[in-house]
């Protein structure tokens, strides 16, 4: 999507208490697996500049196909050029040439020059013309950029008066020739201003060349020394009407004046309005009411949407992600409606991130197109339902059919996009689905949707969870079709060295690994296992339901990895009758505010406990799993306990709510499983479950029975 950098440095965030700036933080907390802290959040940032900062770049642009970078932000020596980025994006990008720079620096050459008022005042205008003409020629120029909201204001004057020109351009000169070198800090010369800008919009309008390039004006937000209502697009309506053939770009969605935008992009033909901005700019409800109010009057092919991203990366990542929830809630509420199909909606998304910016810029830059794939049943089996993208955005109005459940009516599969990852396999996406009624309701037999009710009926009273998972796998040779053999090989063993030279870590793992980071899952450790041909990936820390999706889908890459290059990947529970089992270990935190208050985790990790034997059910929900139920295995034991650090435990305090639960495998269901989990602990909470087992910290099937009766540890999991 072509995206375009501004300037807020002052508001982009907002004061650390809004819900824009809470929501920013606690998102990339997540991708950064720090504390949801903005002082965590900065500090994990600082680490990255420090070690590969330029993969966190290309995670923070990923999804990007071309940047268009404006030259507002000052000293251009400050800064890399504007074709650093082309590194990190599909296409070449393109620059926007901010206008009031441009007359500043002919004005400064002109004034040096002449010390004669006409003189330097007719050079500076020659200089400016020919500075205009040479950009109106360079391909590498996309358009054009004006900042007179934040300069003098955008009432632009229709009429010029001469007379006054020169008084203020005597004015300028005076002091340049008293030696105030910042006589023309701002540029906030109104005449001025305002004559550069008729130049421009002329040479435009009488450009012979073909495509005409656009002016964009800085709308709305920004201009905090200024009266607000100087600021609203409908300052221009005459200068737009002067000018009926200069394309002008209104940015910002002339936030708070998104109506105006909209309804001169409307009325218009030679007005678009930008919704870039609001992203990451307002909160949640804000971005979407703005996306509302534009698409109230304002005809799609008009809307046009850019980051806004400046500086920092981070302001990239956070816009793509928050327009991409923006849309998806307000066209798919249009589509429930009957307002929309989902083919229309779709084209609507493809028009307003990637084809009138490509039309408007003349990027000629080519949509292409990739594939889909959702899916998982009750057994944590993926389902895998492959359409061809261009099909996918034809039929969109007709949702998928499961047919799984029952042989008499149907259950519709709705994508969520926002779990939506490249891979996995070259020319895939794969995106997680929940299962619902034809009236849009949620179906209850629907894992997914189960583990995102539990998550709301937890934040409804104030609890919110992280999750991080640990991928443990065995690799197997493929002999033929249907047989597979134990890899050769010696010296396999925990986090040993050379189990990690072996050919099946090497194509398989590093493999997958290079897959995951470009989907933006950044792996905290790989290492070896104690059984042959295991291997334990540690995934990052997660809101809880990006945290499945995030463990499905890197499962799924591994497994593709494996099959690519000739091996199998199981998550078998006992593979080897002999050696240590294959477990799907979960970090848990209670990630809200009062997560760190004992009378919160206490009772929440006790009821997890008083259940535990029934959540067995859908942790161990094979009868393979209970192979791996030995004591003394470092695989959580057999006894309900749990213990500070404690490996032989199912539940192992870390450090005040992060908890790590042992007594889960890779056959459960996970979003079944953590469901159990999580709605356990709730019900702990809100009976305040006094926590009556003791800290454990040996192994608890090495205790005598009286010290177990003391510690409380009478019961064991089914078997």
């Amino acid at each position: 999507m072509p995206t375009i950098i501004g300037v807020h440095s002052d508001t982009m965030y907002g004061s650390r208490t809004g819900l824009a700036h809470i929501r920013a933080i606690t998102h990339l907390s997540a991708l950064l697996g720090c504390e949801t802290t903005w002082d965590a959040v900065e500090a994990a940032i600082v680490r990255r500049q420090g070690e590969e900062y330029n993969k966190w770049i290309q995670r923070c642009l990923s999804g990007i196909d071309s940047v268009l970078v404006d030259d507002c932000l000052g000293d251009a020596e400050k800064f890399e050029p504007y074709n650093h980025l082309d590194i990190f994006t599909r296409s070449p990008s393109k620059r926007i040439i901010c206008i009031e720079e441009v007359a500043a620096k002919c004005i400064d050459l002109a004034c040096v020059a002449y010390s004669e008022p006409t003189e330097a005042f007719s050079r500076a205008i020659k200089n400016f013309i020919g500075a205009i003409e040479k950009r109106l020629d360079d391909p590498a120029v996309a358009g054009f950029k004006s900042i007179i909201s934040l300069r003098t204001e955008l009432a632009i004057s229709p009429a010029i008066n001469v007379e006054l020109l020169q008084q203020v351009f005597q004015r300028i000169l005076n002091d340049k020739n008293l030696g105030n070198l910042d006589a023309l800090t701002g540029f906030g010369h109104a005449p001025l201003n305002d004559y550069f800008l008729h130049i421009l919009a002329s040479l435009i309008q009488n450009d012979e060349g073909g495509h005409k390039k656009p002016i964009q004006f800085d709308t709305g937000v920004g201009g905090h020394d200024r009266p607000l209502t100087a600021s609203s697009p409908a300052h221009l309506q005459e200068f737009i009407r002067t000018y009926p053939d200069v394309p002008i770009v209104i940015l910002h969605a002339g936030y708070p004046f998104t109506r105006e935008t909209g309804y001169l992009a409307a009325m218009y033909g030679n007005v678009y309005a930008d919704m870039g901005g609001v992203f990451p700019l307002l909160s949640r409800n804000g971005q979407e009411e703005v996306v509302r109010h534009i698409l109230e009057l304002t005809p799609v092919s008009k809307i046009l949407w850019s980051t806004d991203g400046y500086y920092l990366p981070e302001t990239y990542l956070l816009a793509v992600d928050q327009v991409r929830n923006a849309l998806q809630a307000v066209l798919s509420d249009y589509v429930c409606n009957g307002d929309l199909t989902w083919a229309q909606a779709t084209q609507i998304v493809k028009d307003i991130l990637f084809n009138n910016a490509n039309t408007v810029y003349n990027l000629r830059l080519e949509l292409r197109p990739l594939a889909v794939s959702p899916g998982i049943d009750h057994h944590a089996s993926g389902k895998e339902n492959v359409a061809i993208l261009t099909r996918f955005l034809k039929d969109k109005e007709e949702p998928c059919l499961l047919r799984d459940i029952s042989p008499t009516g149907e259950y519709r599969l709705h994508p969520d996009f926002r779990s939506l990852r490249v891979g996995p396999r070259n020319g895939h996406i794969t995106v997680m689905a929940d299962f619902k009624e034809k009236d849009g309701s949620a179906v209850k037999l629907c894992p997914r949707s189960l583990l995102k009710s539990t998550l709301e009926r937890g934040a409804n009273r104030g609890l919110e969870f992280t999750l991080g998972f640990e991928v443990e796998l065995v690799l197997f040779r493929r002999t033929n079709e249907t047989k597979y053999e134990p890899l050769d090989g010696d010296g396999h063993a925990w986090s040993a060295s050379r189990a990690m030279d072996h050919e099946a870590s090497i194509d398989v793992l590093e493999d997958a690994m290079k897959q995951l980071d470009a989907a933006g899952i950044y792996i905290e450790m790989v290492h070896a296992e104690s059984a042959n041909g295991q291997y334990e990936i540690v995934l990052p820390k997660a809101p809880a339901l990006e945290a499945v999706d995030t463990l499905l889908y890197a499962r799924d890459v591994v497994s593709n990895c494996a099959t690519t290059k000739g091996f199998r990947m199981t998550l078998h529970p006992k593979p080897y009758a002999m050696s240590c089992g294959t477990a799907a270990h979960v970090h848990m935190s209670i990630s809200s505010s009062n997560g760190s208050d004992e009378k919160v985790w206490k009772p929440f990790y006790a009821g997890v406990l008083k259940h535990l034997r029934a959540i067995a059910a859908f942790t161990y929900s094979n009868i393979t799993s209970y192979d791996r139920v030995q004591d003394g295995c470092w695989a959580g034991g057999t006894w309900v306990a749990w213990g500070t650090q404690n490996r032989e435990t199912p539940l192992r305090k870390i450090e005040g709510s992060h908890w790590e639960l042992k007594c889960i495998d890779g056959l459960a269901n996970p979003y079944l499983a953590l469901s159990a989990v999580l709605l356990a602990g709730m019900q702990g909470v809100a009976d305040k479950e006094e926590l009556v087992w003791g800290d454990c910290i040996e192994d608890p099937a090495l205790l005598s029975s009286s010290e177990r009766q003391r510690l409380n540890v009478q019961a064991r999991l089914p078997r």
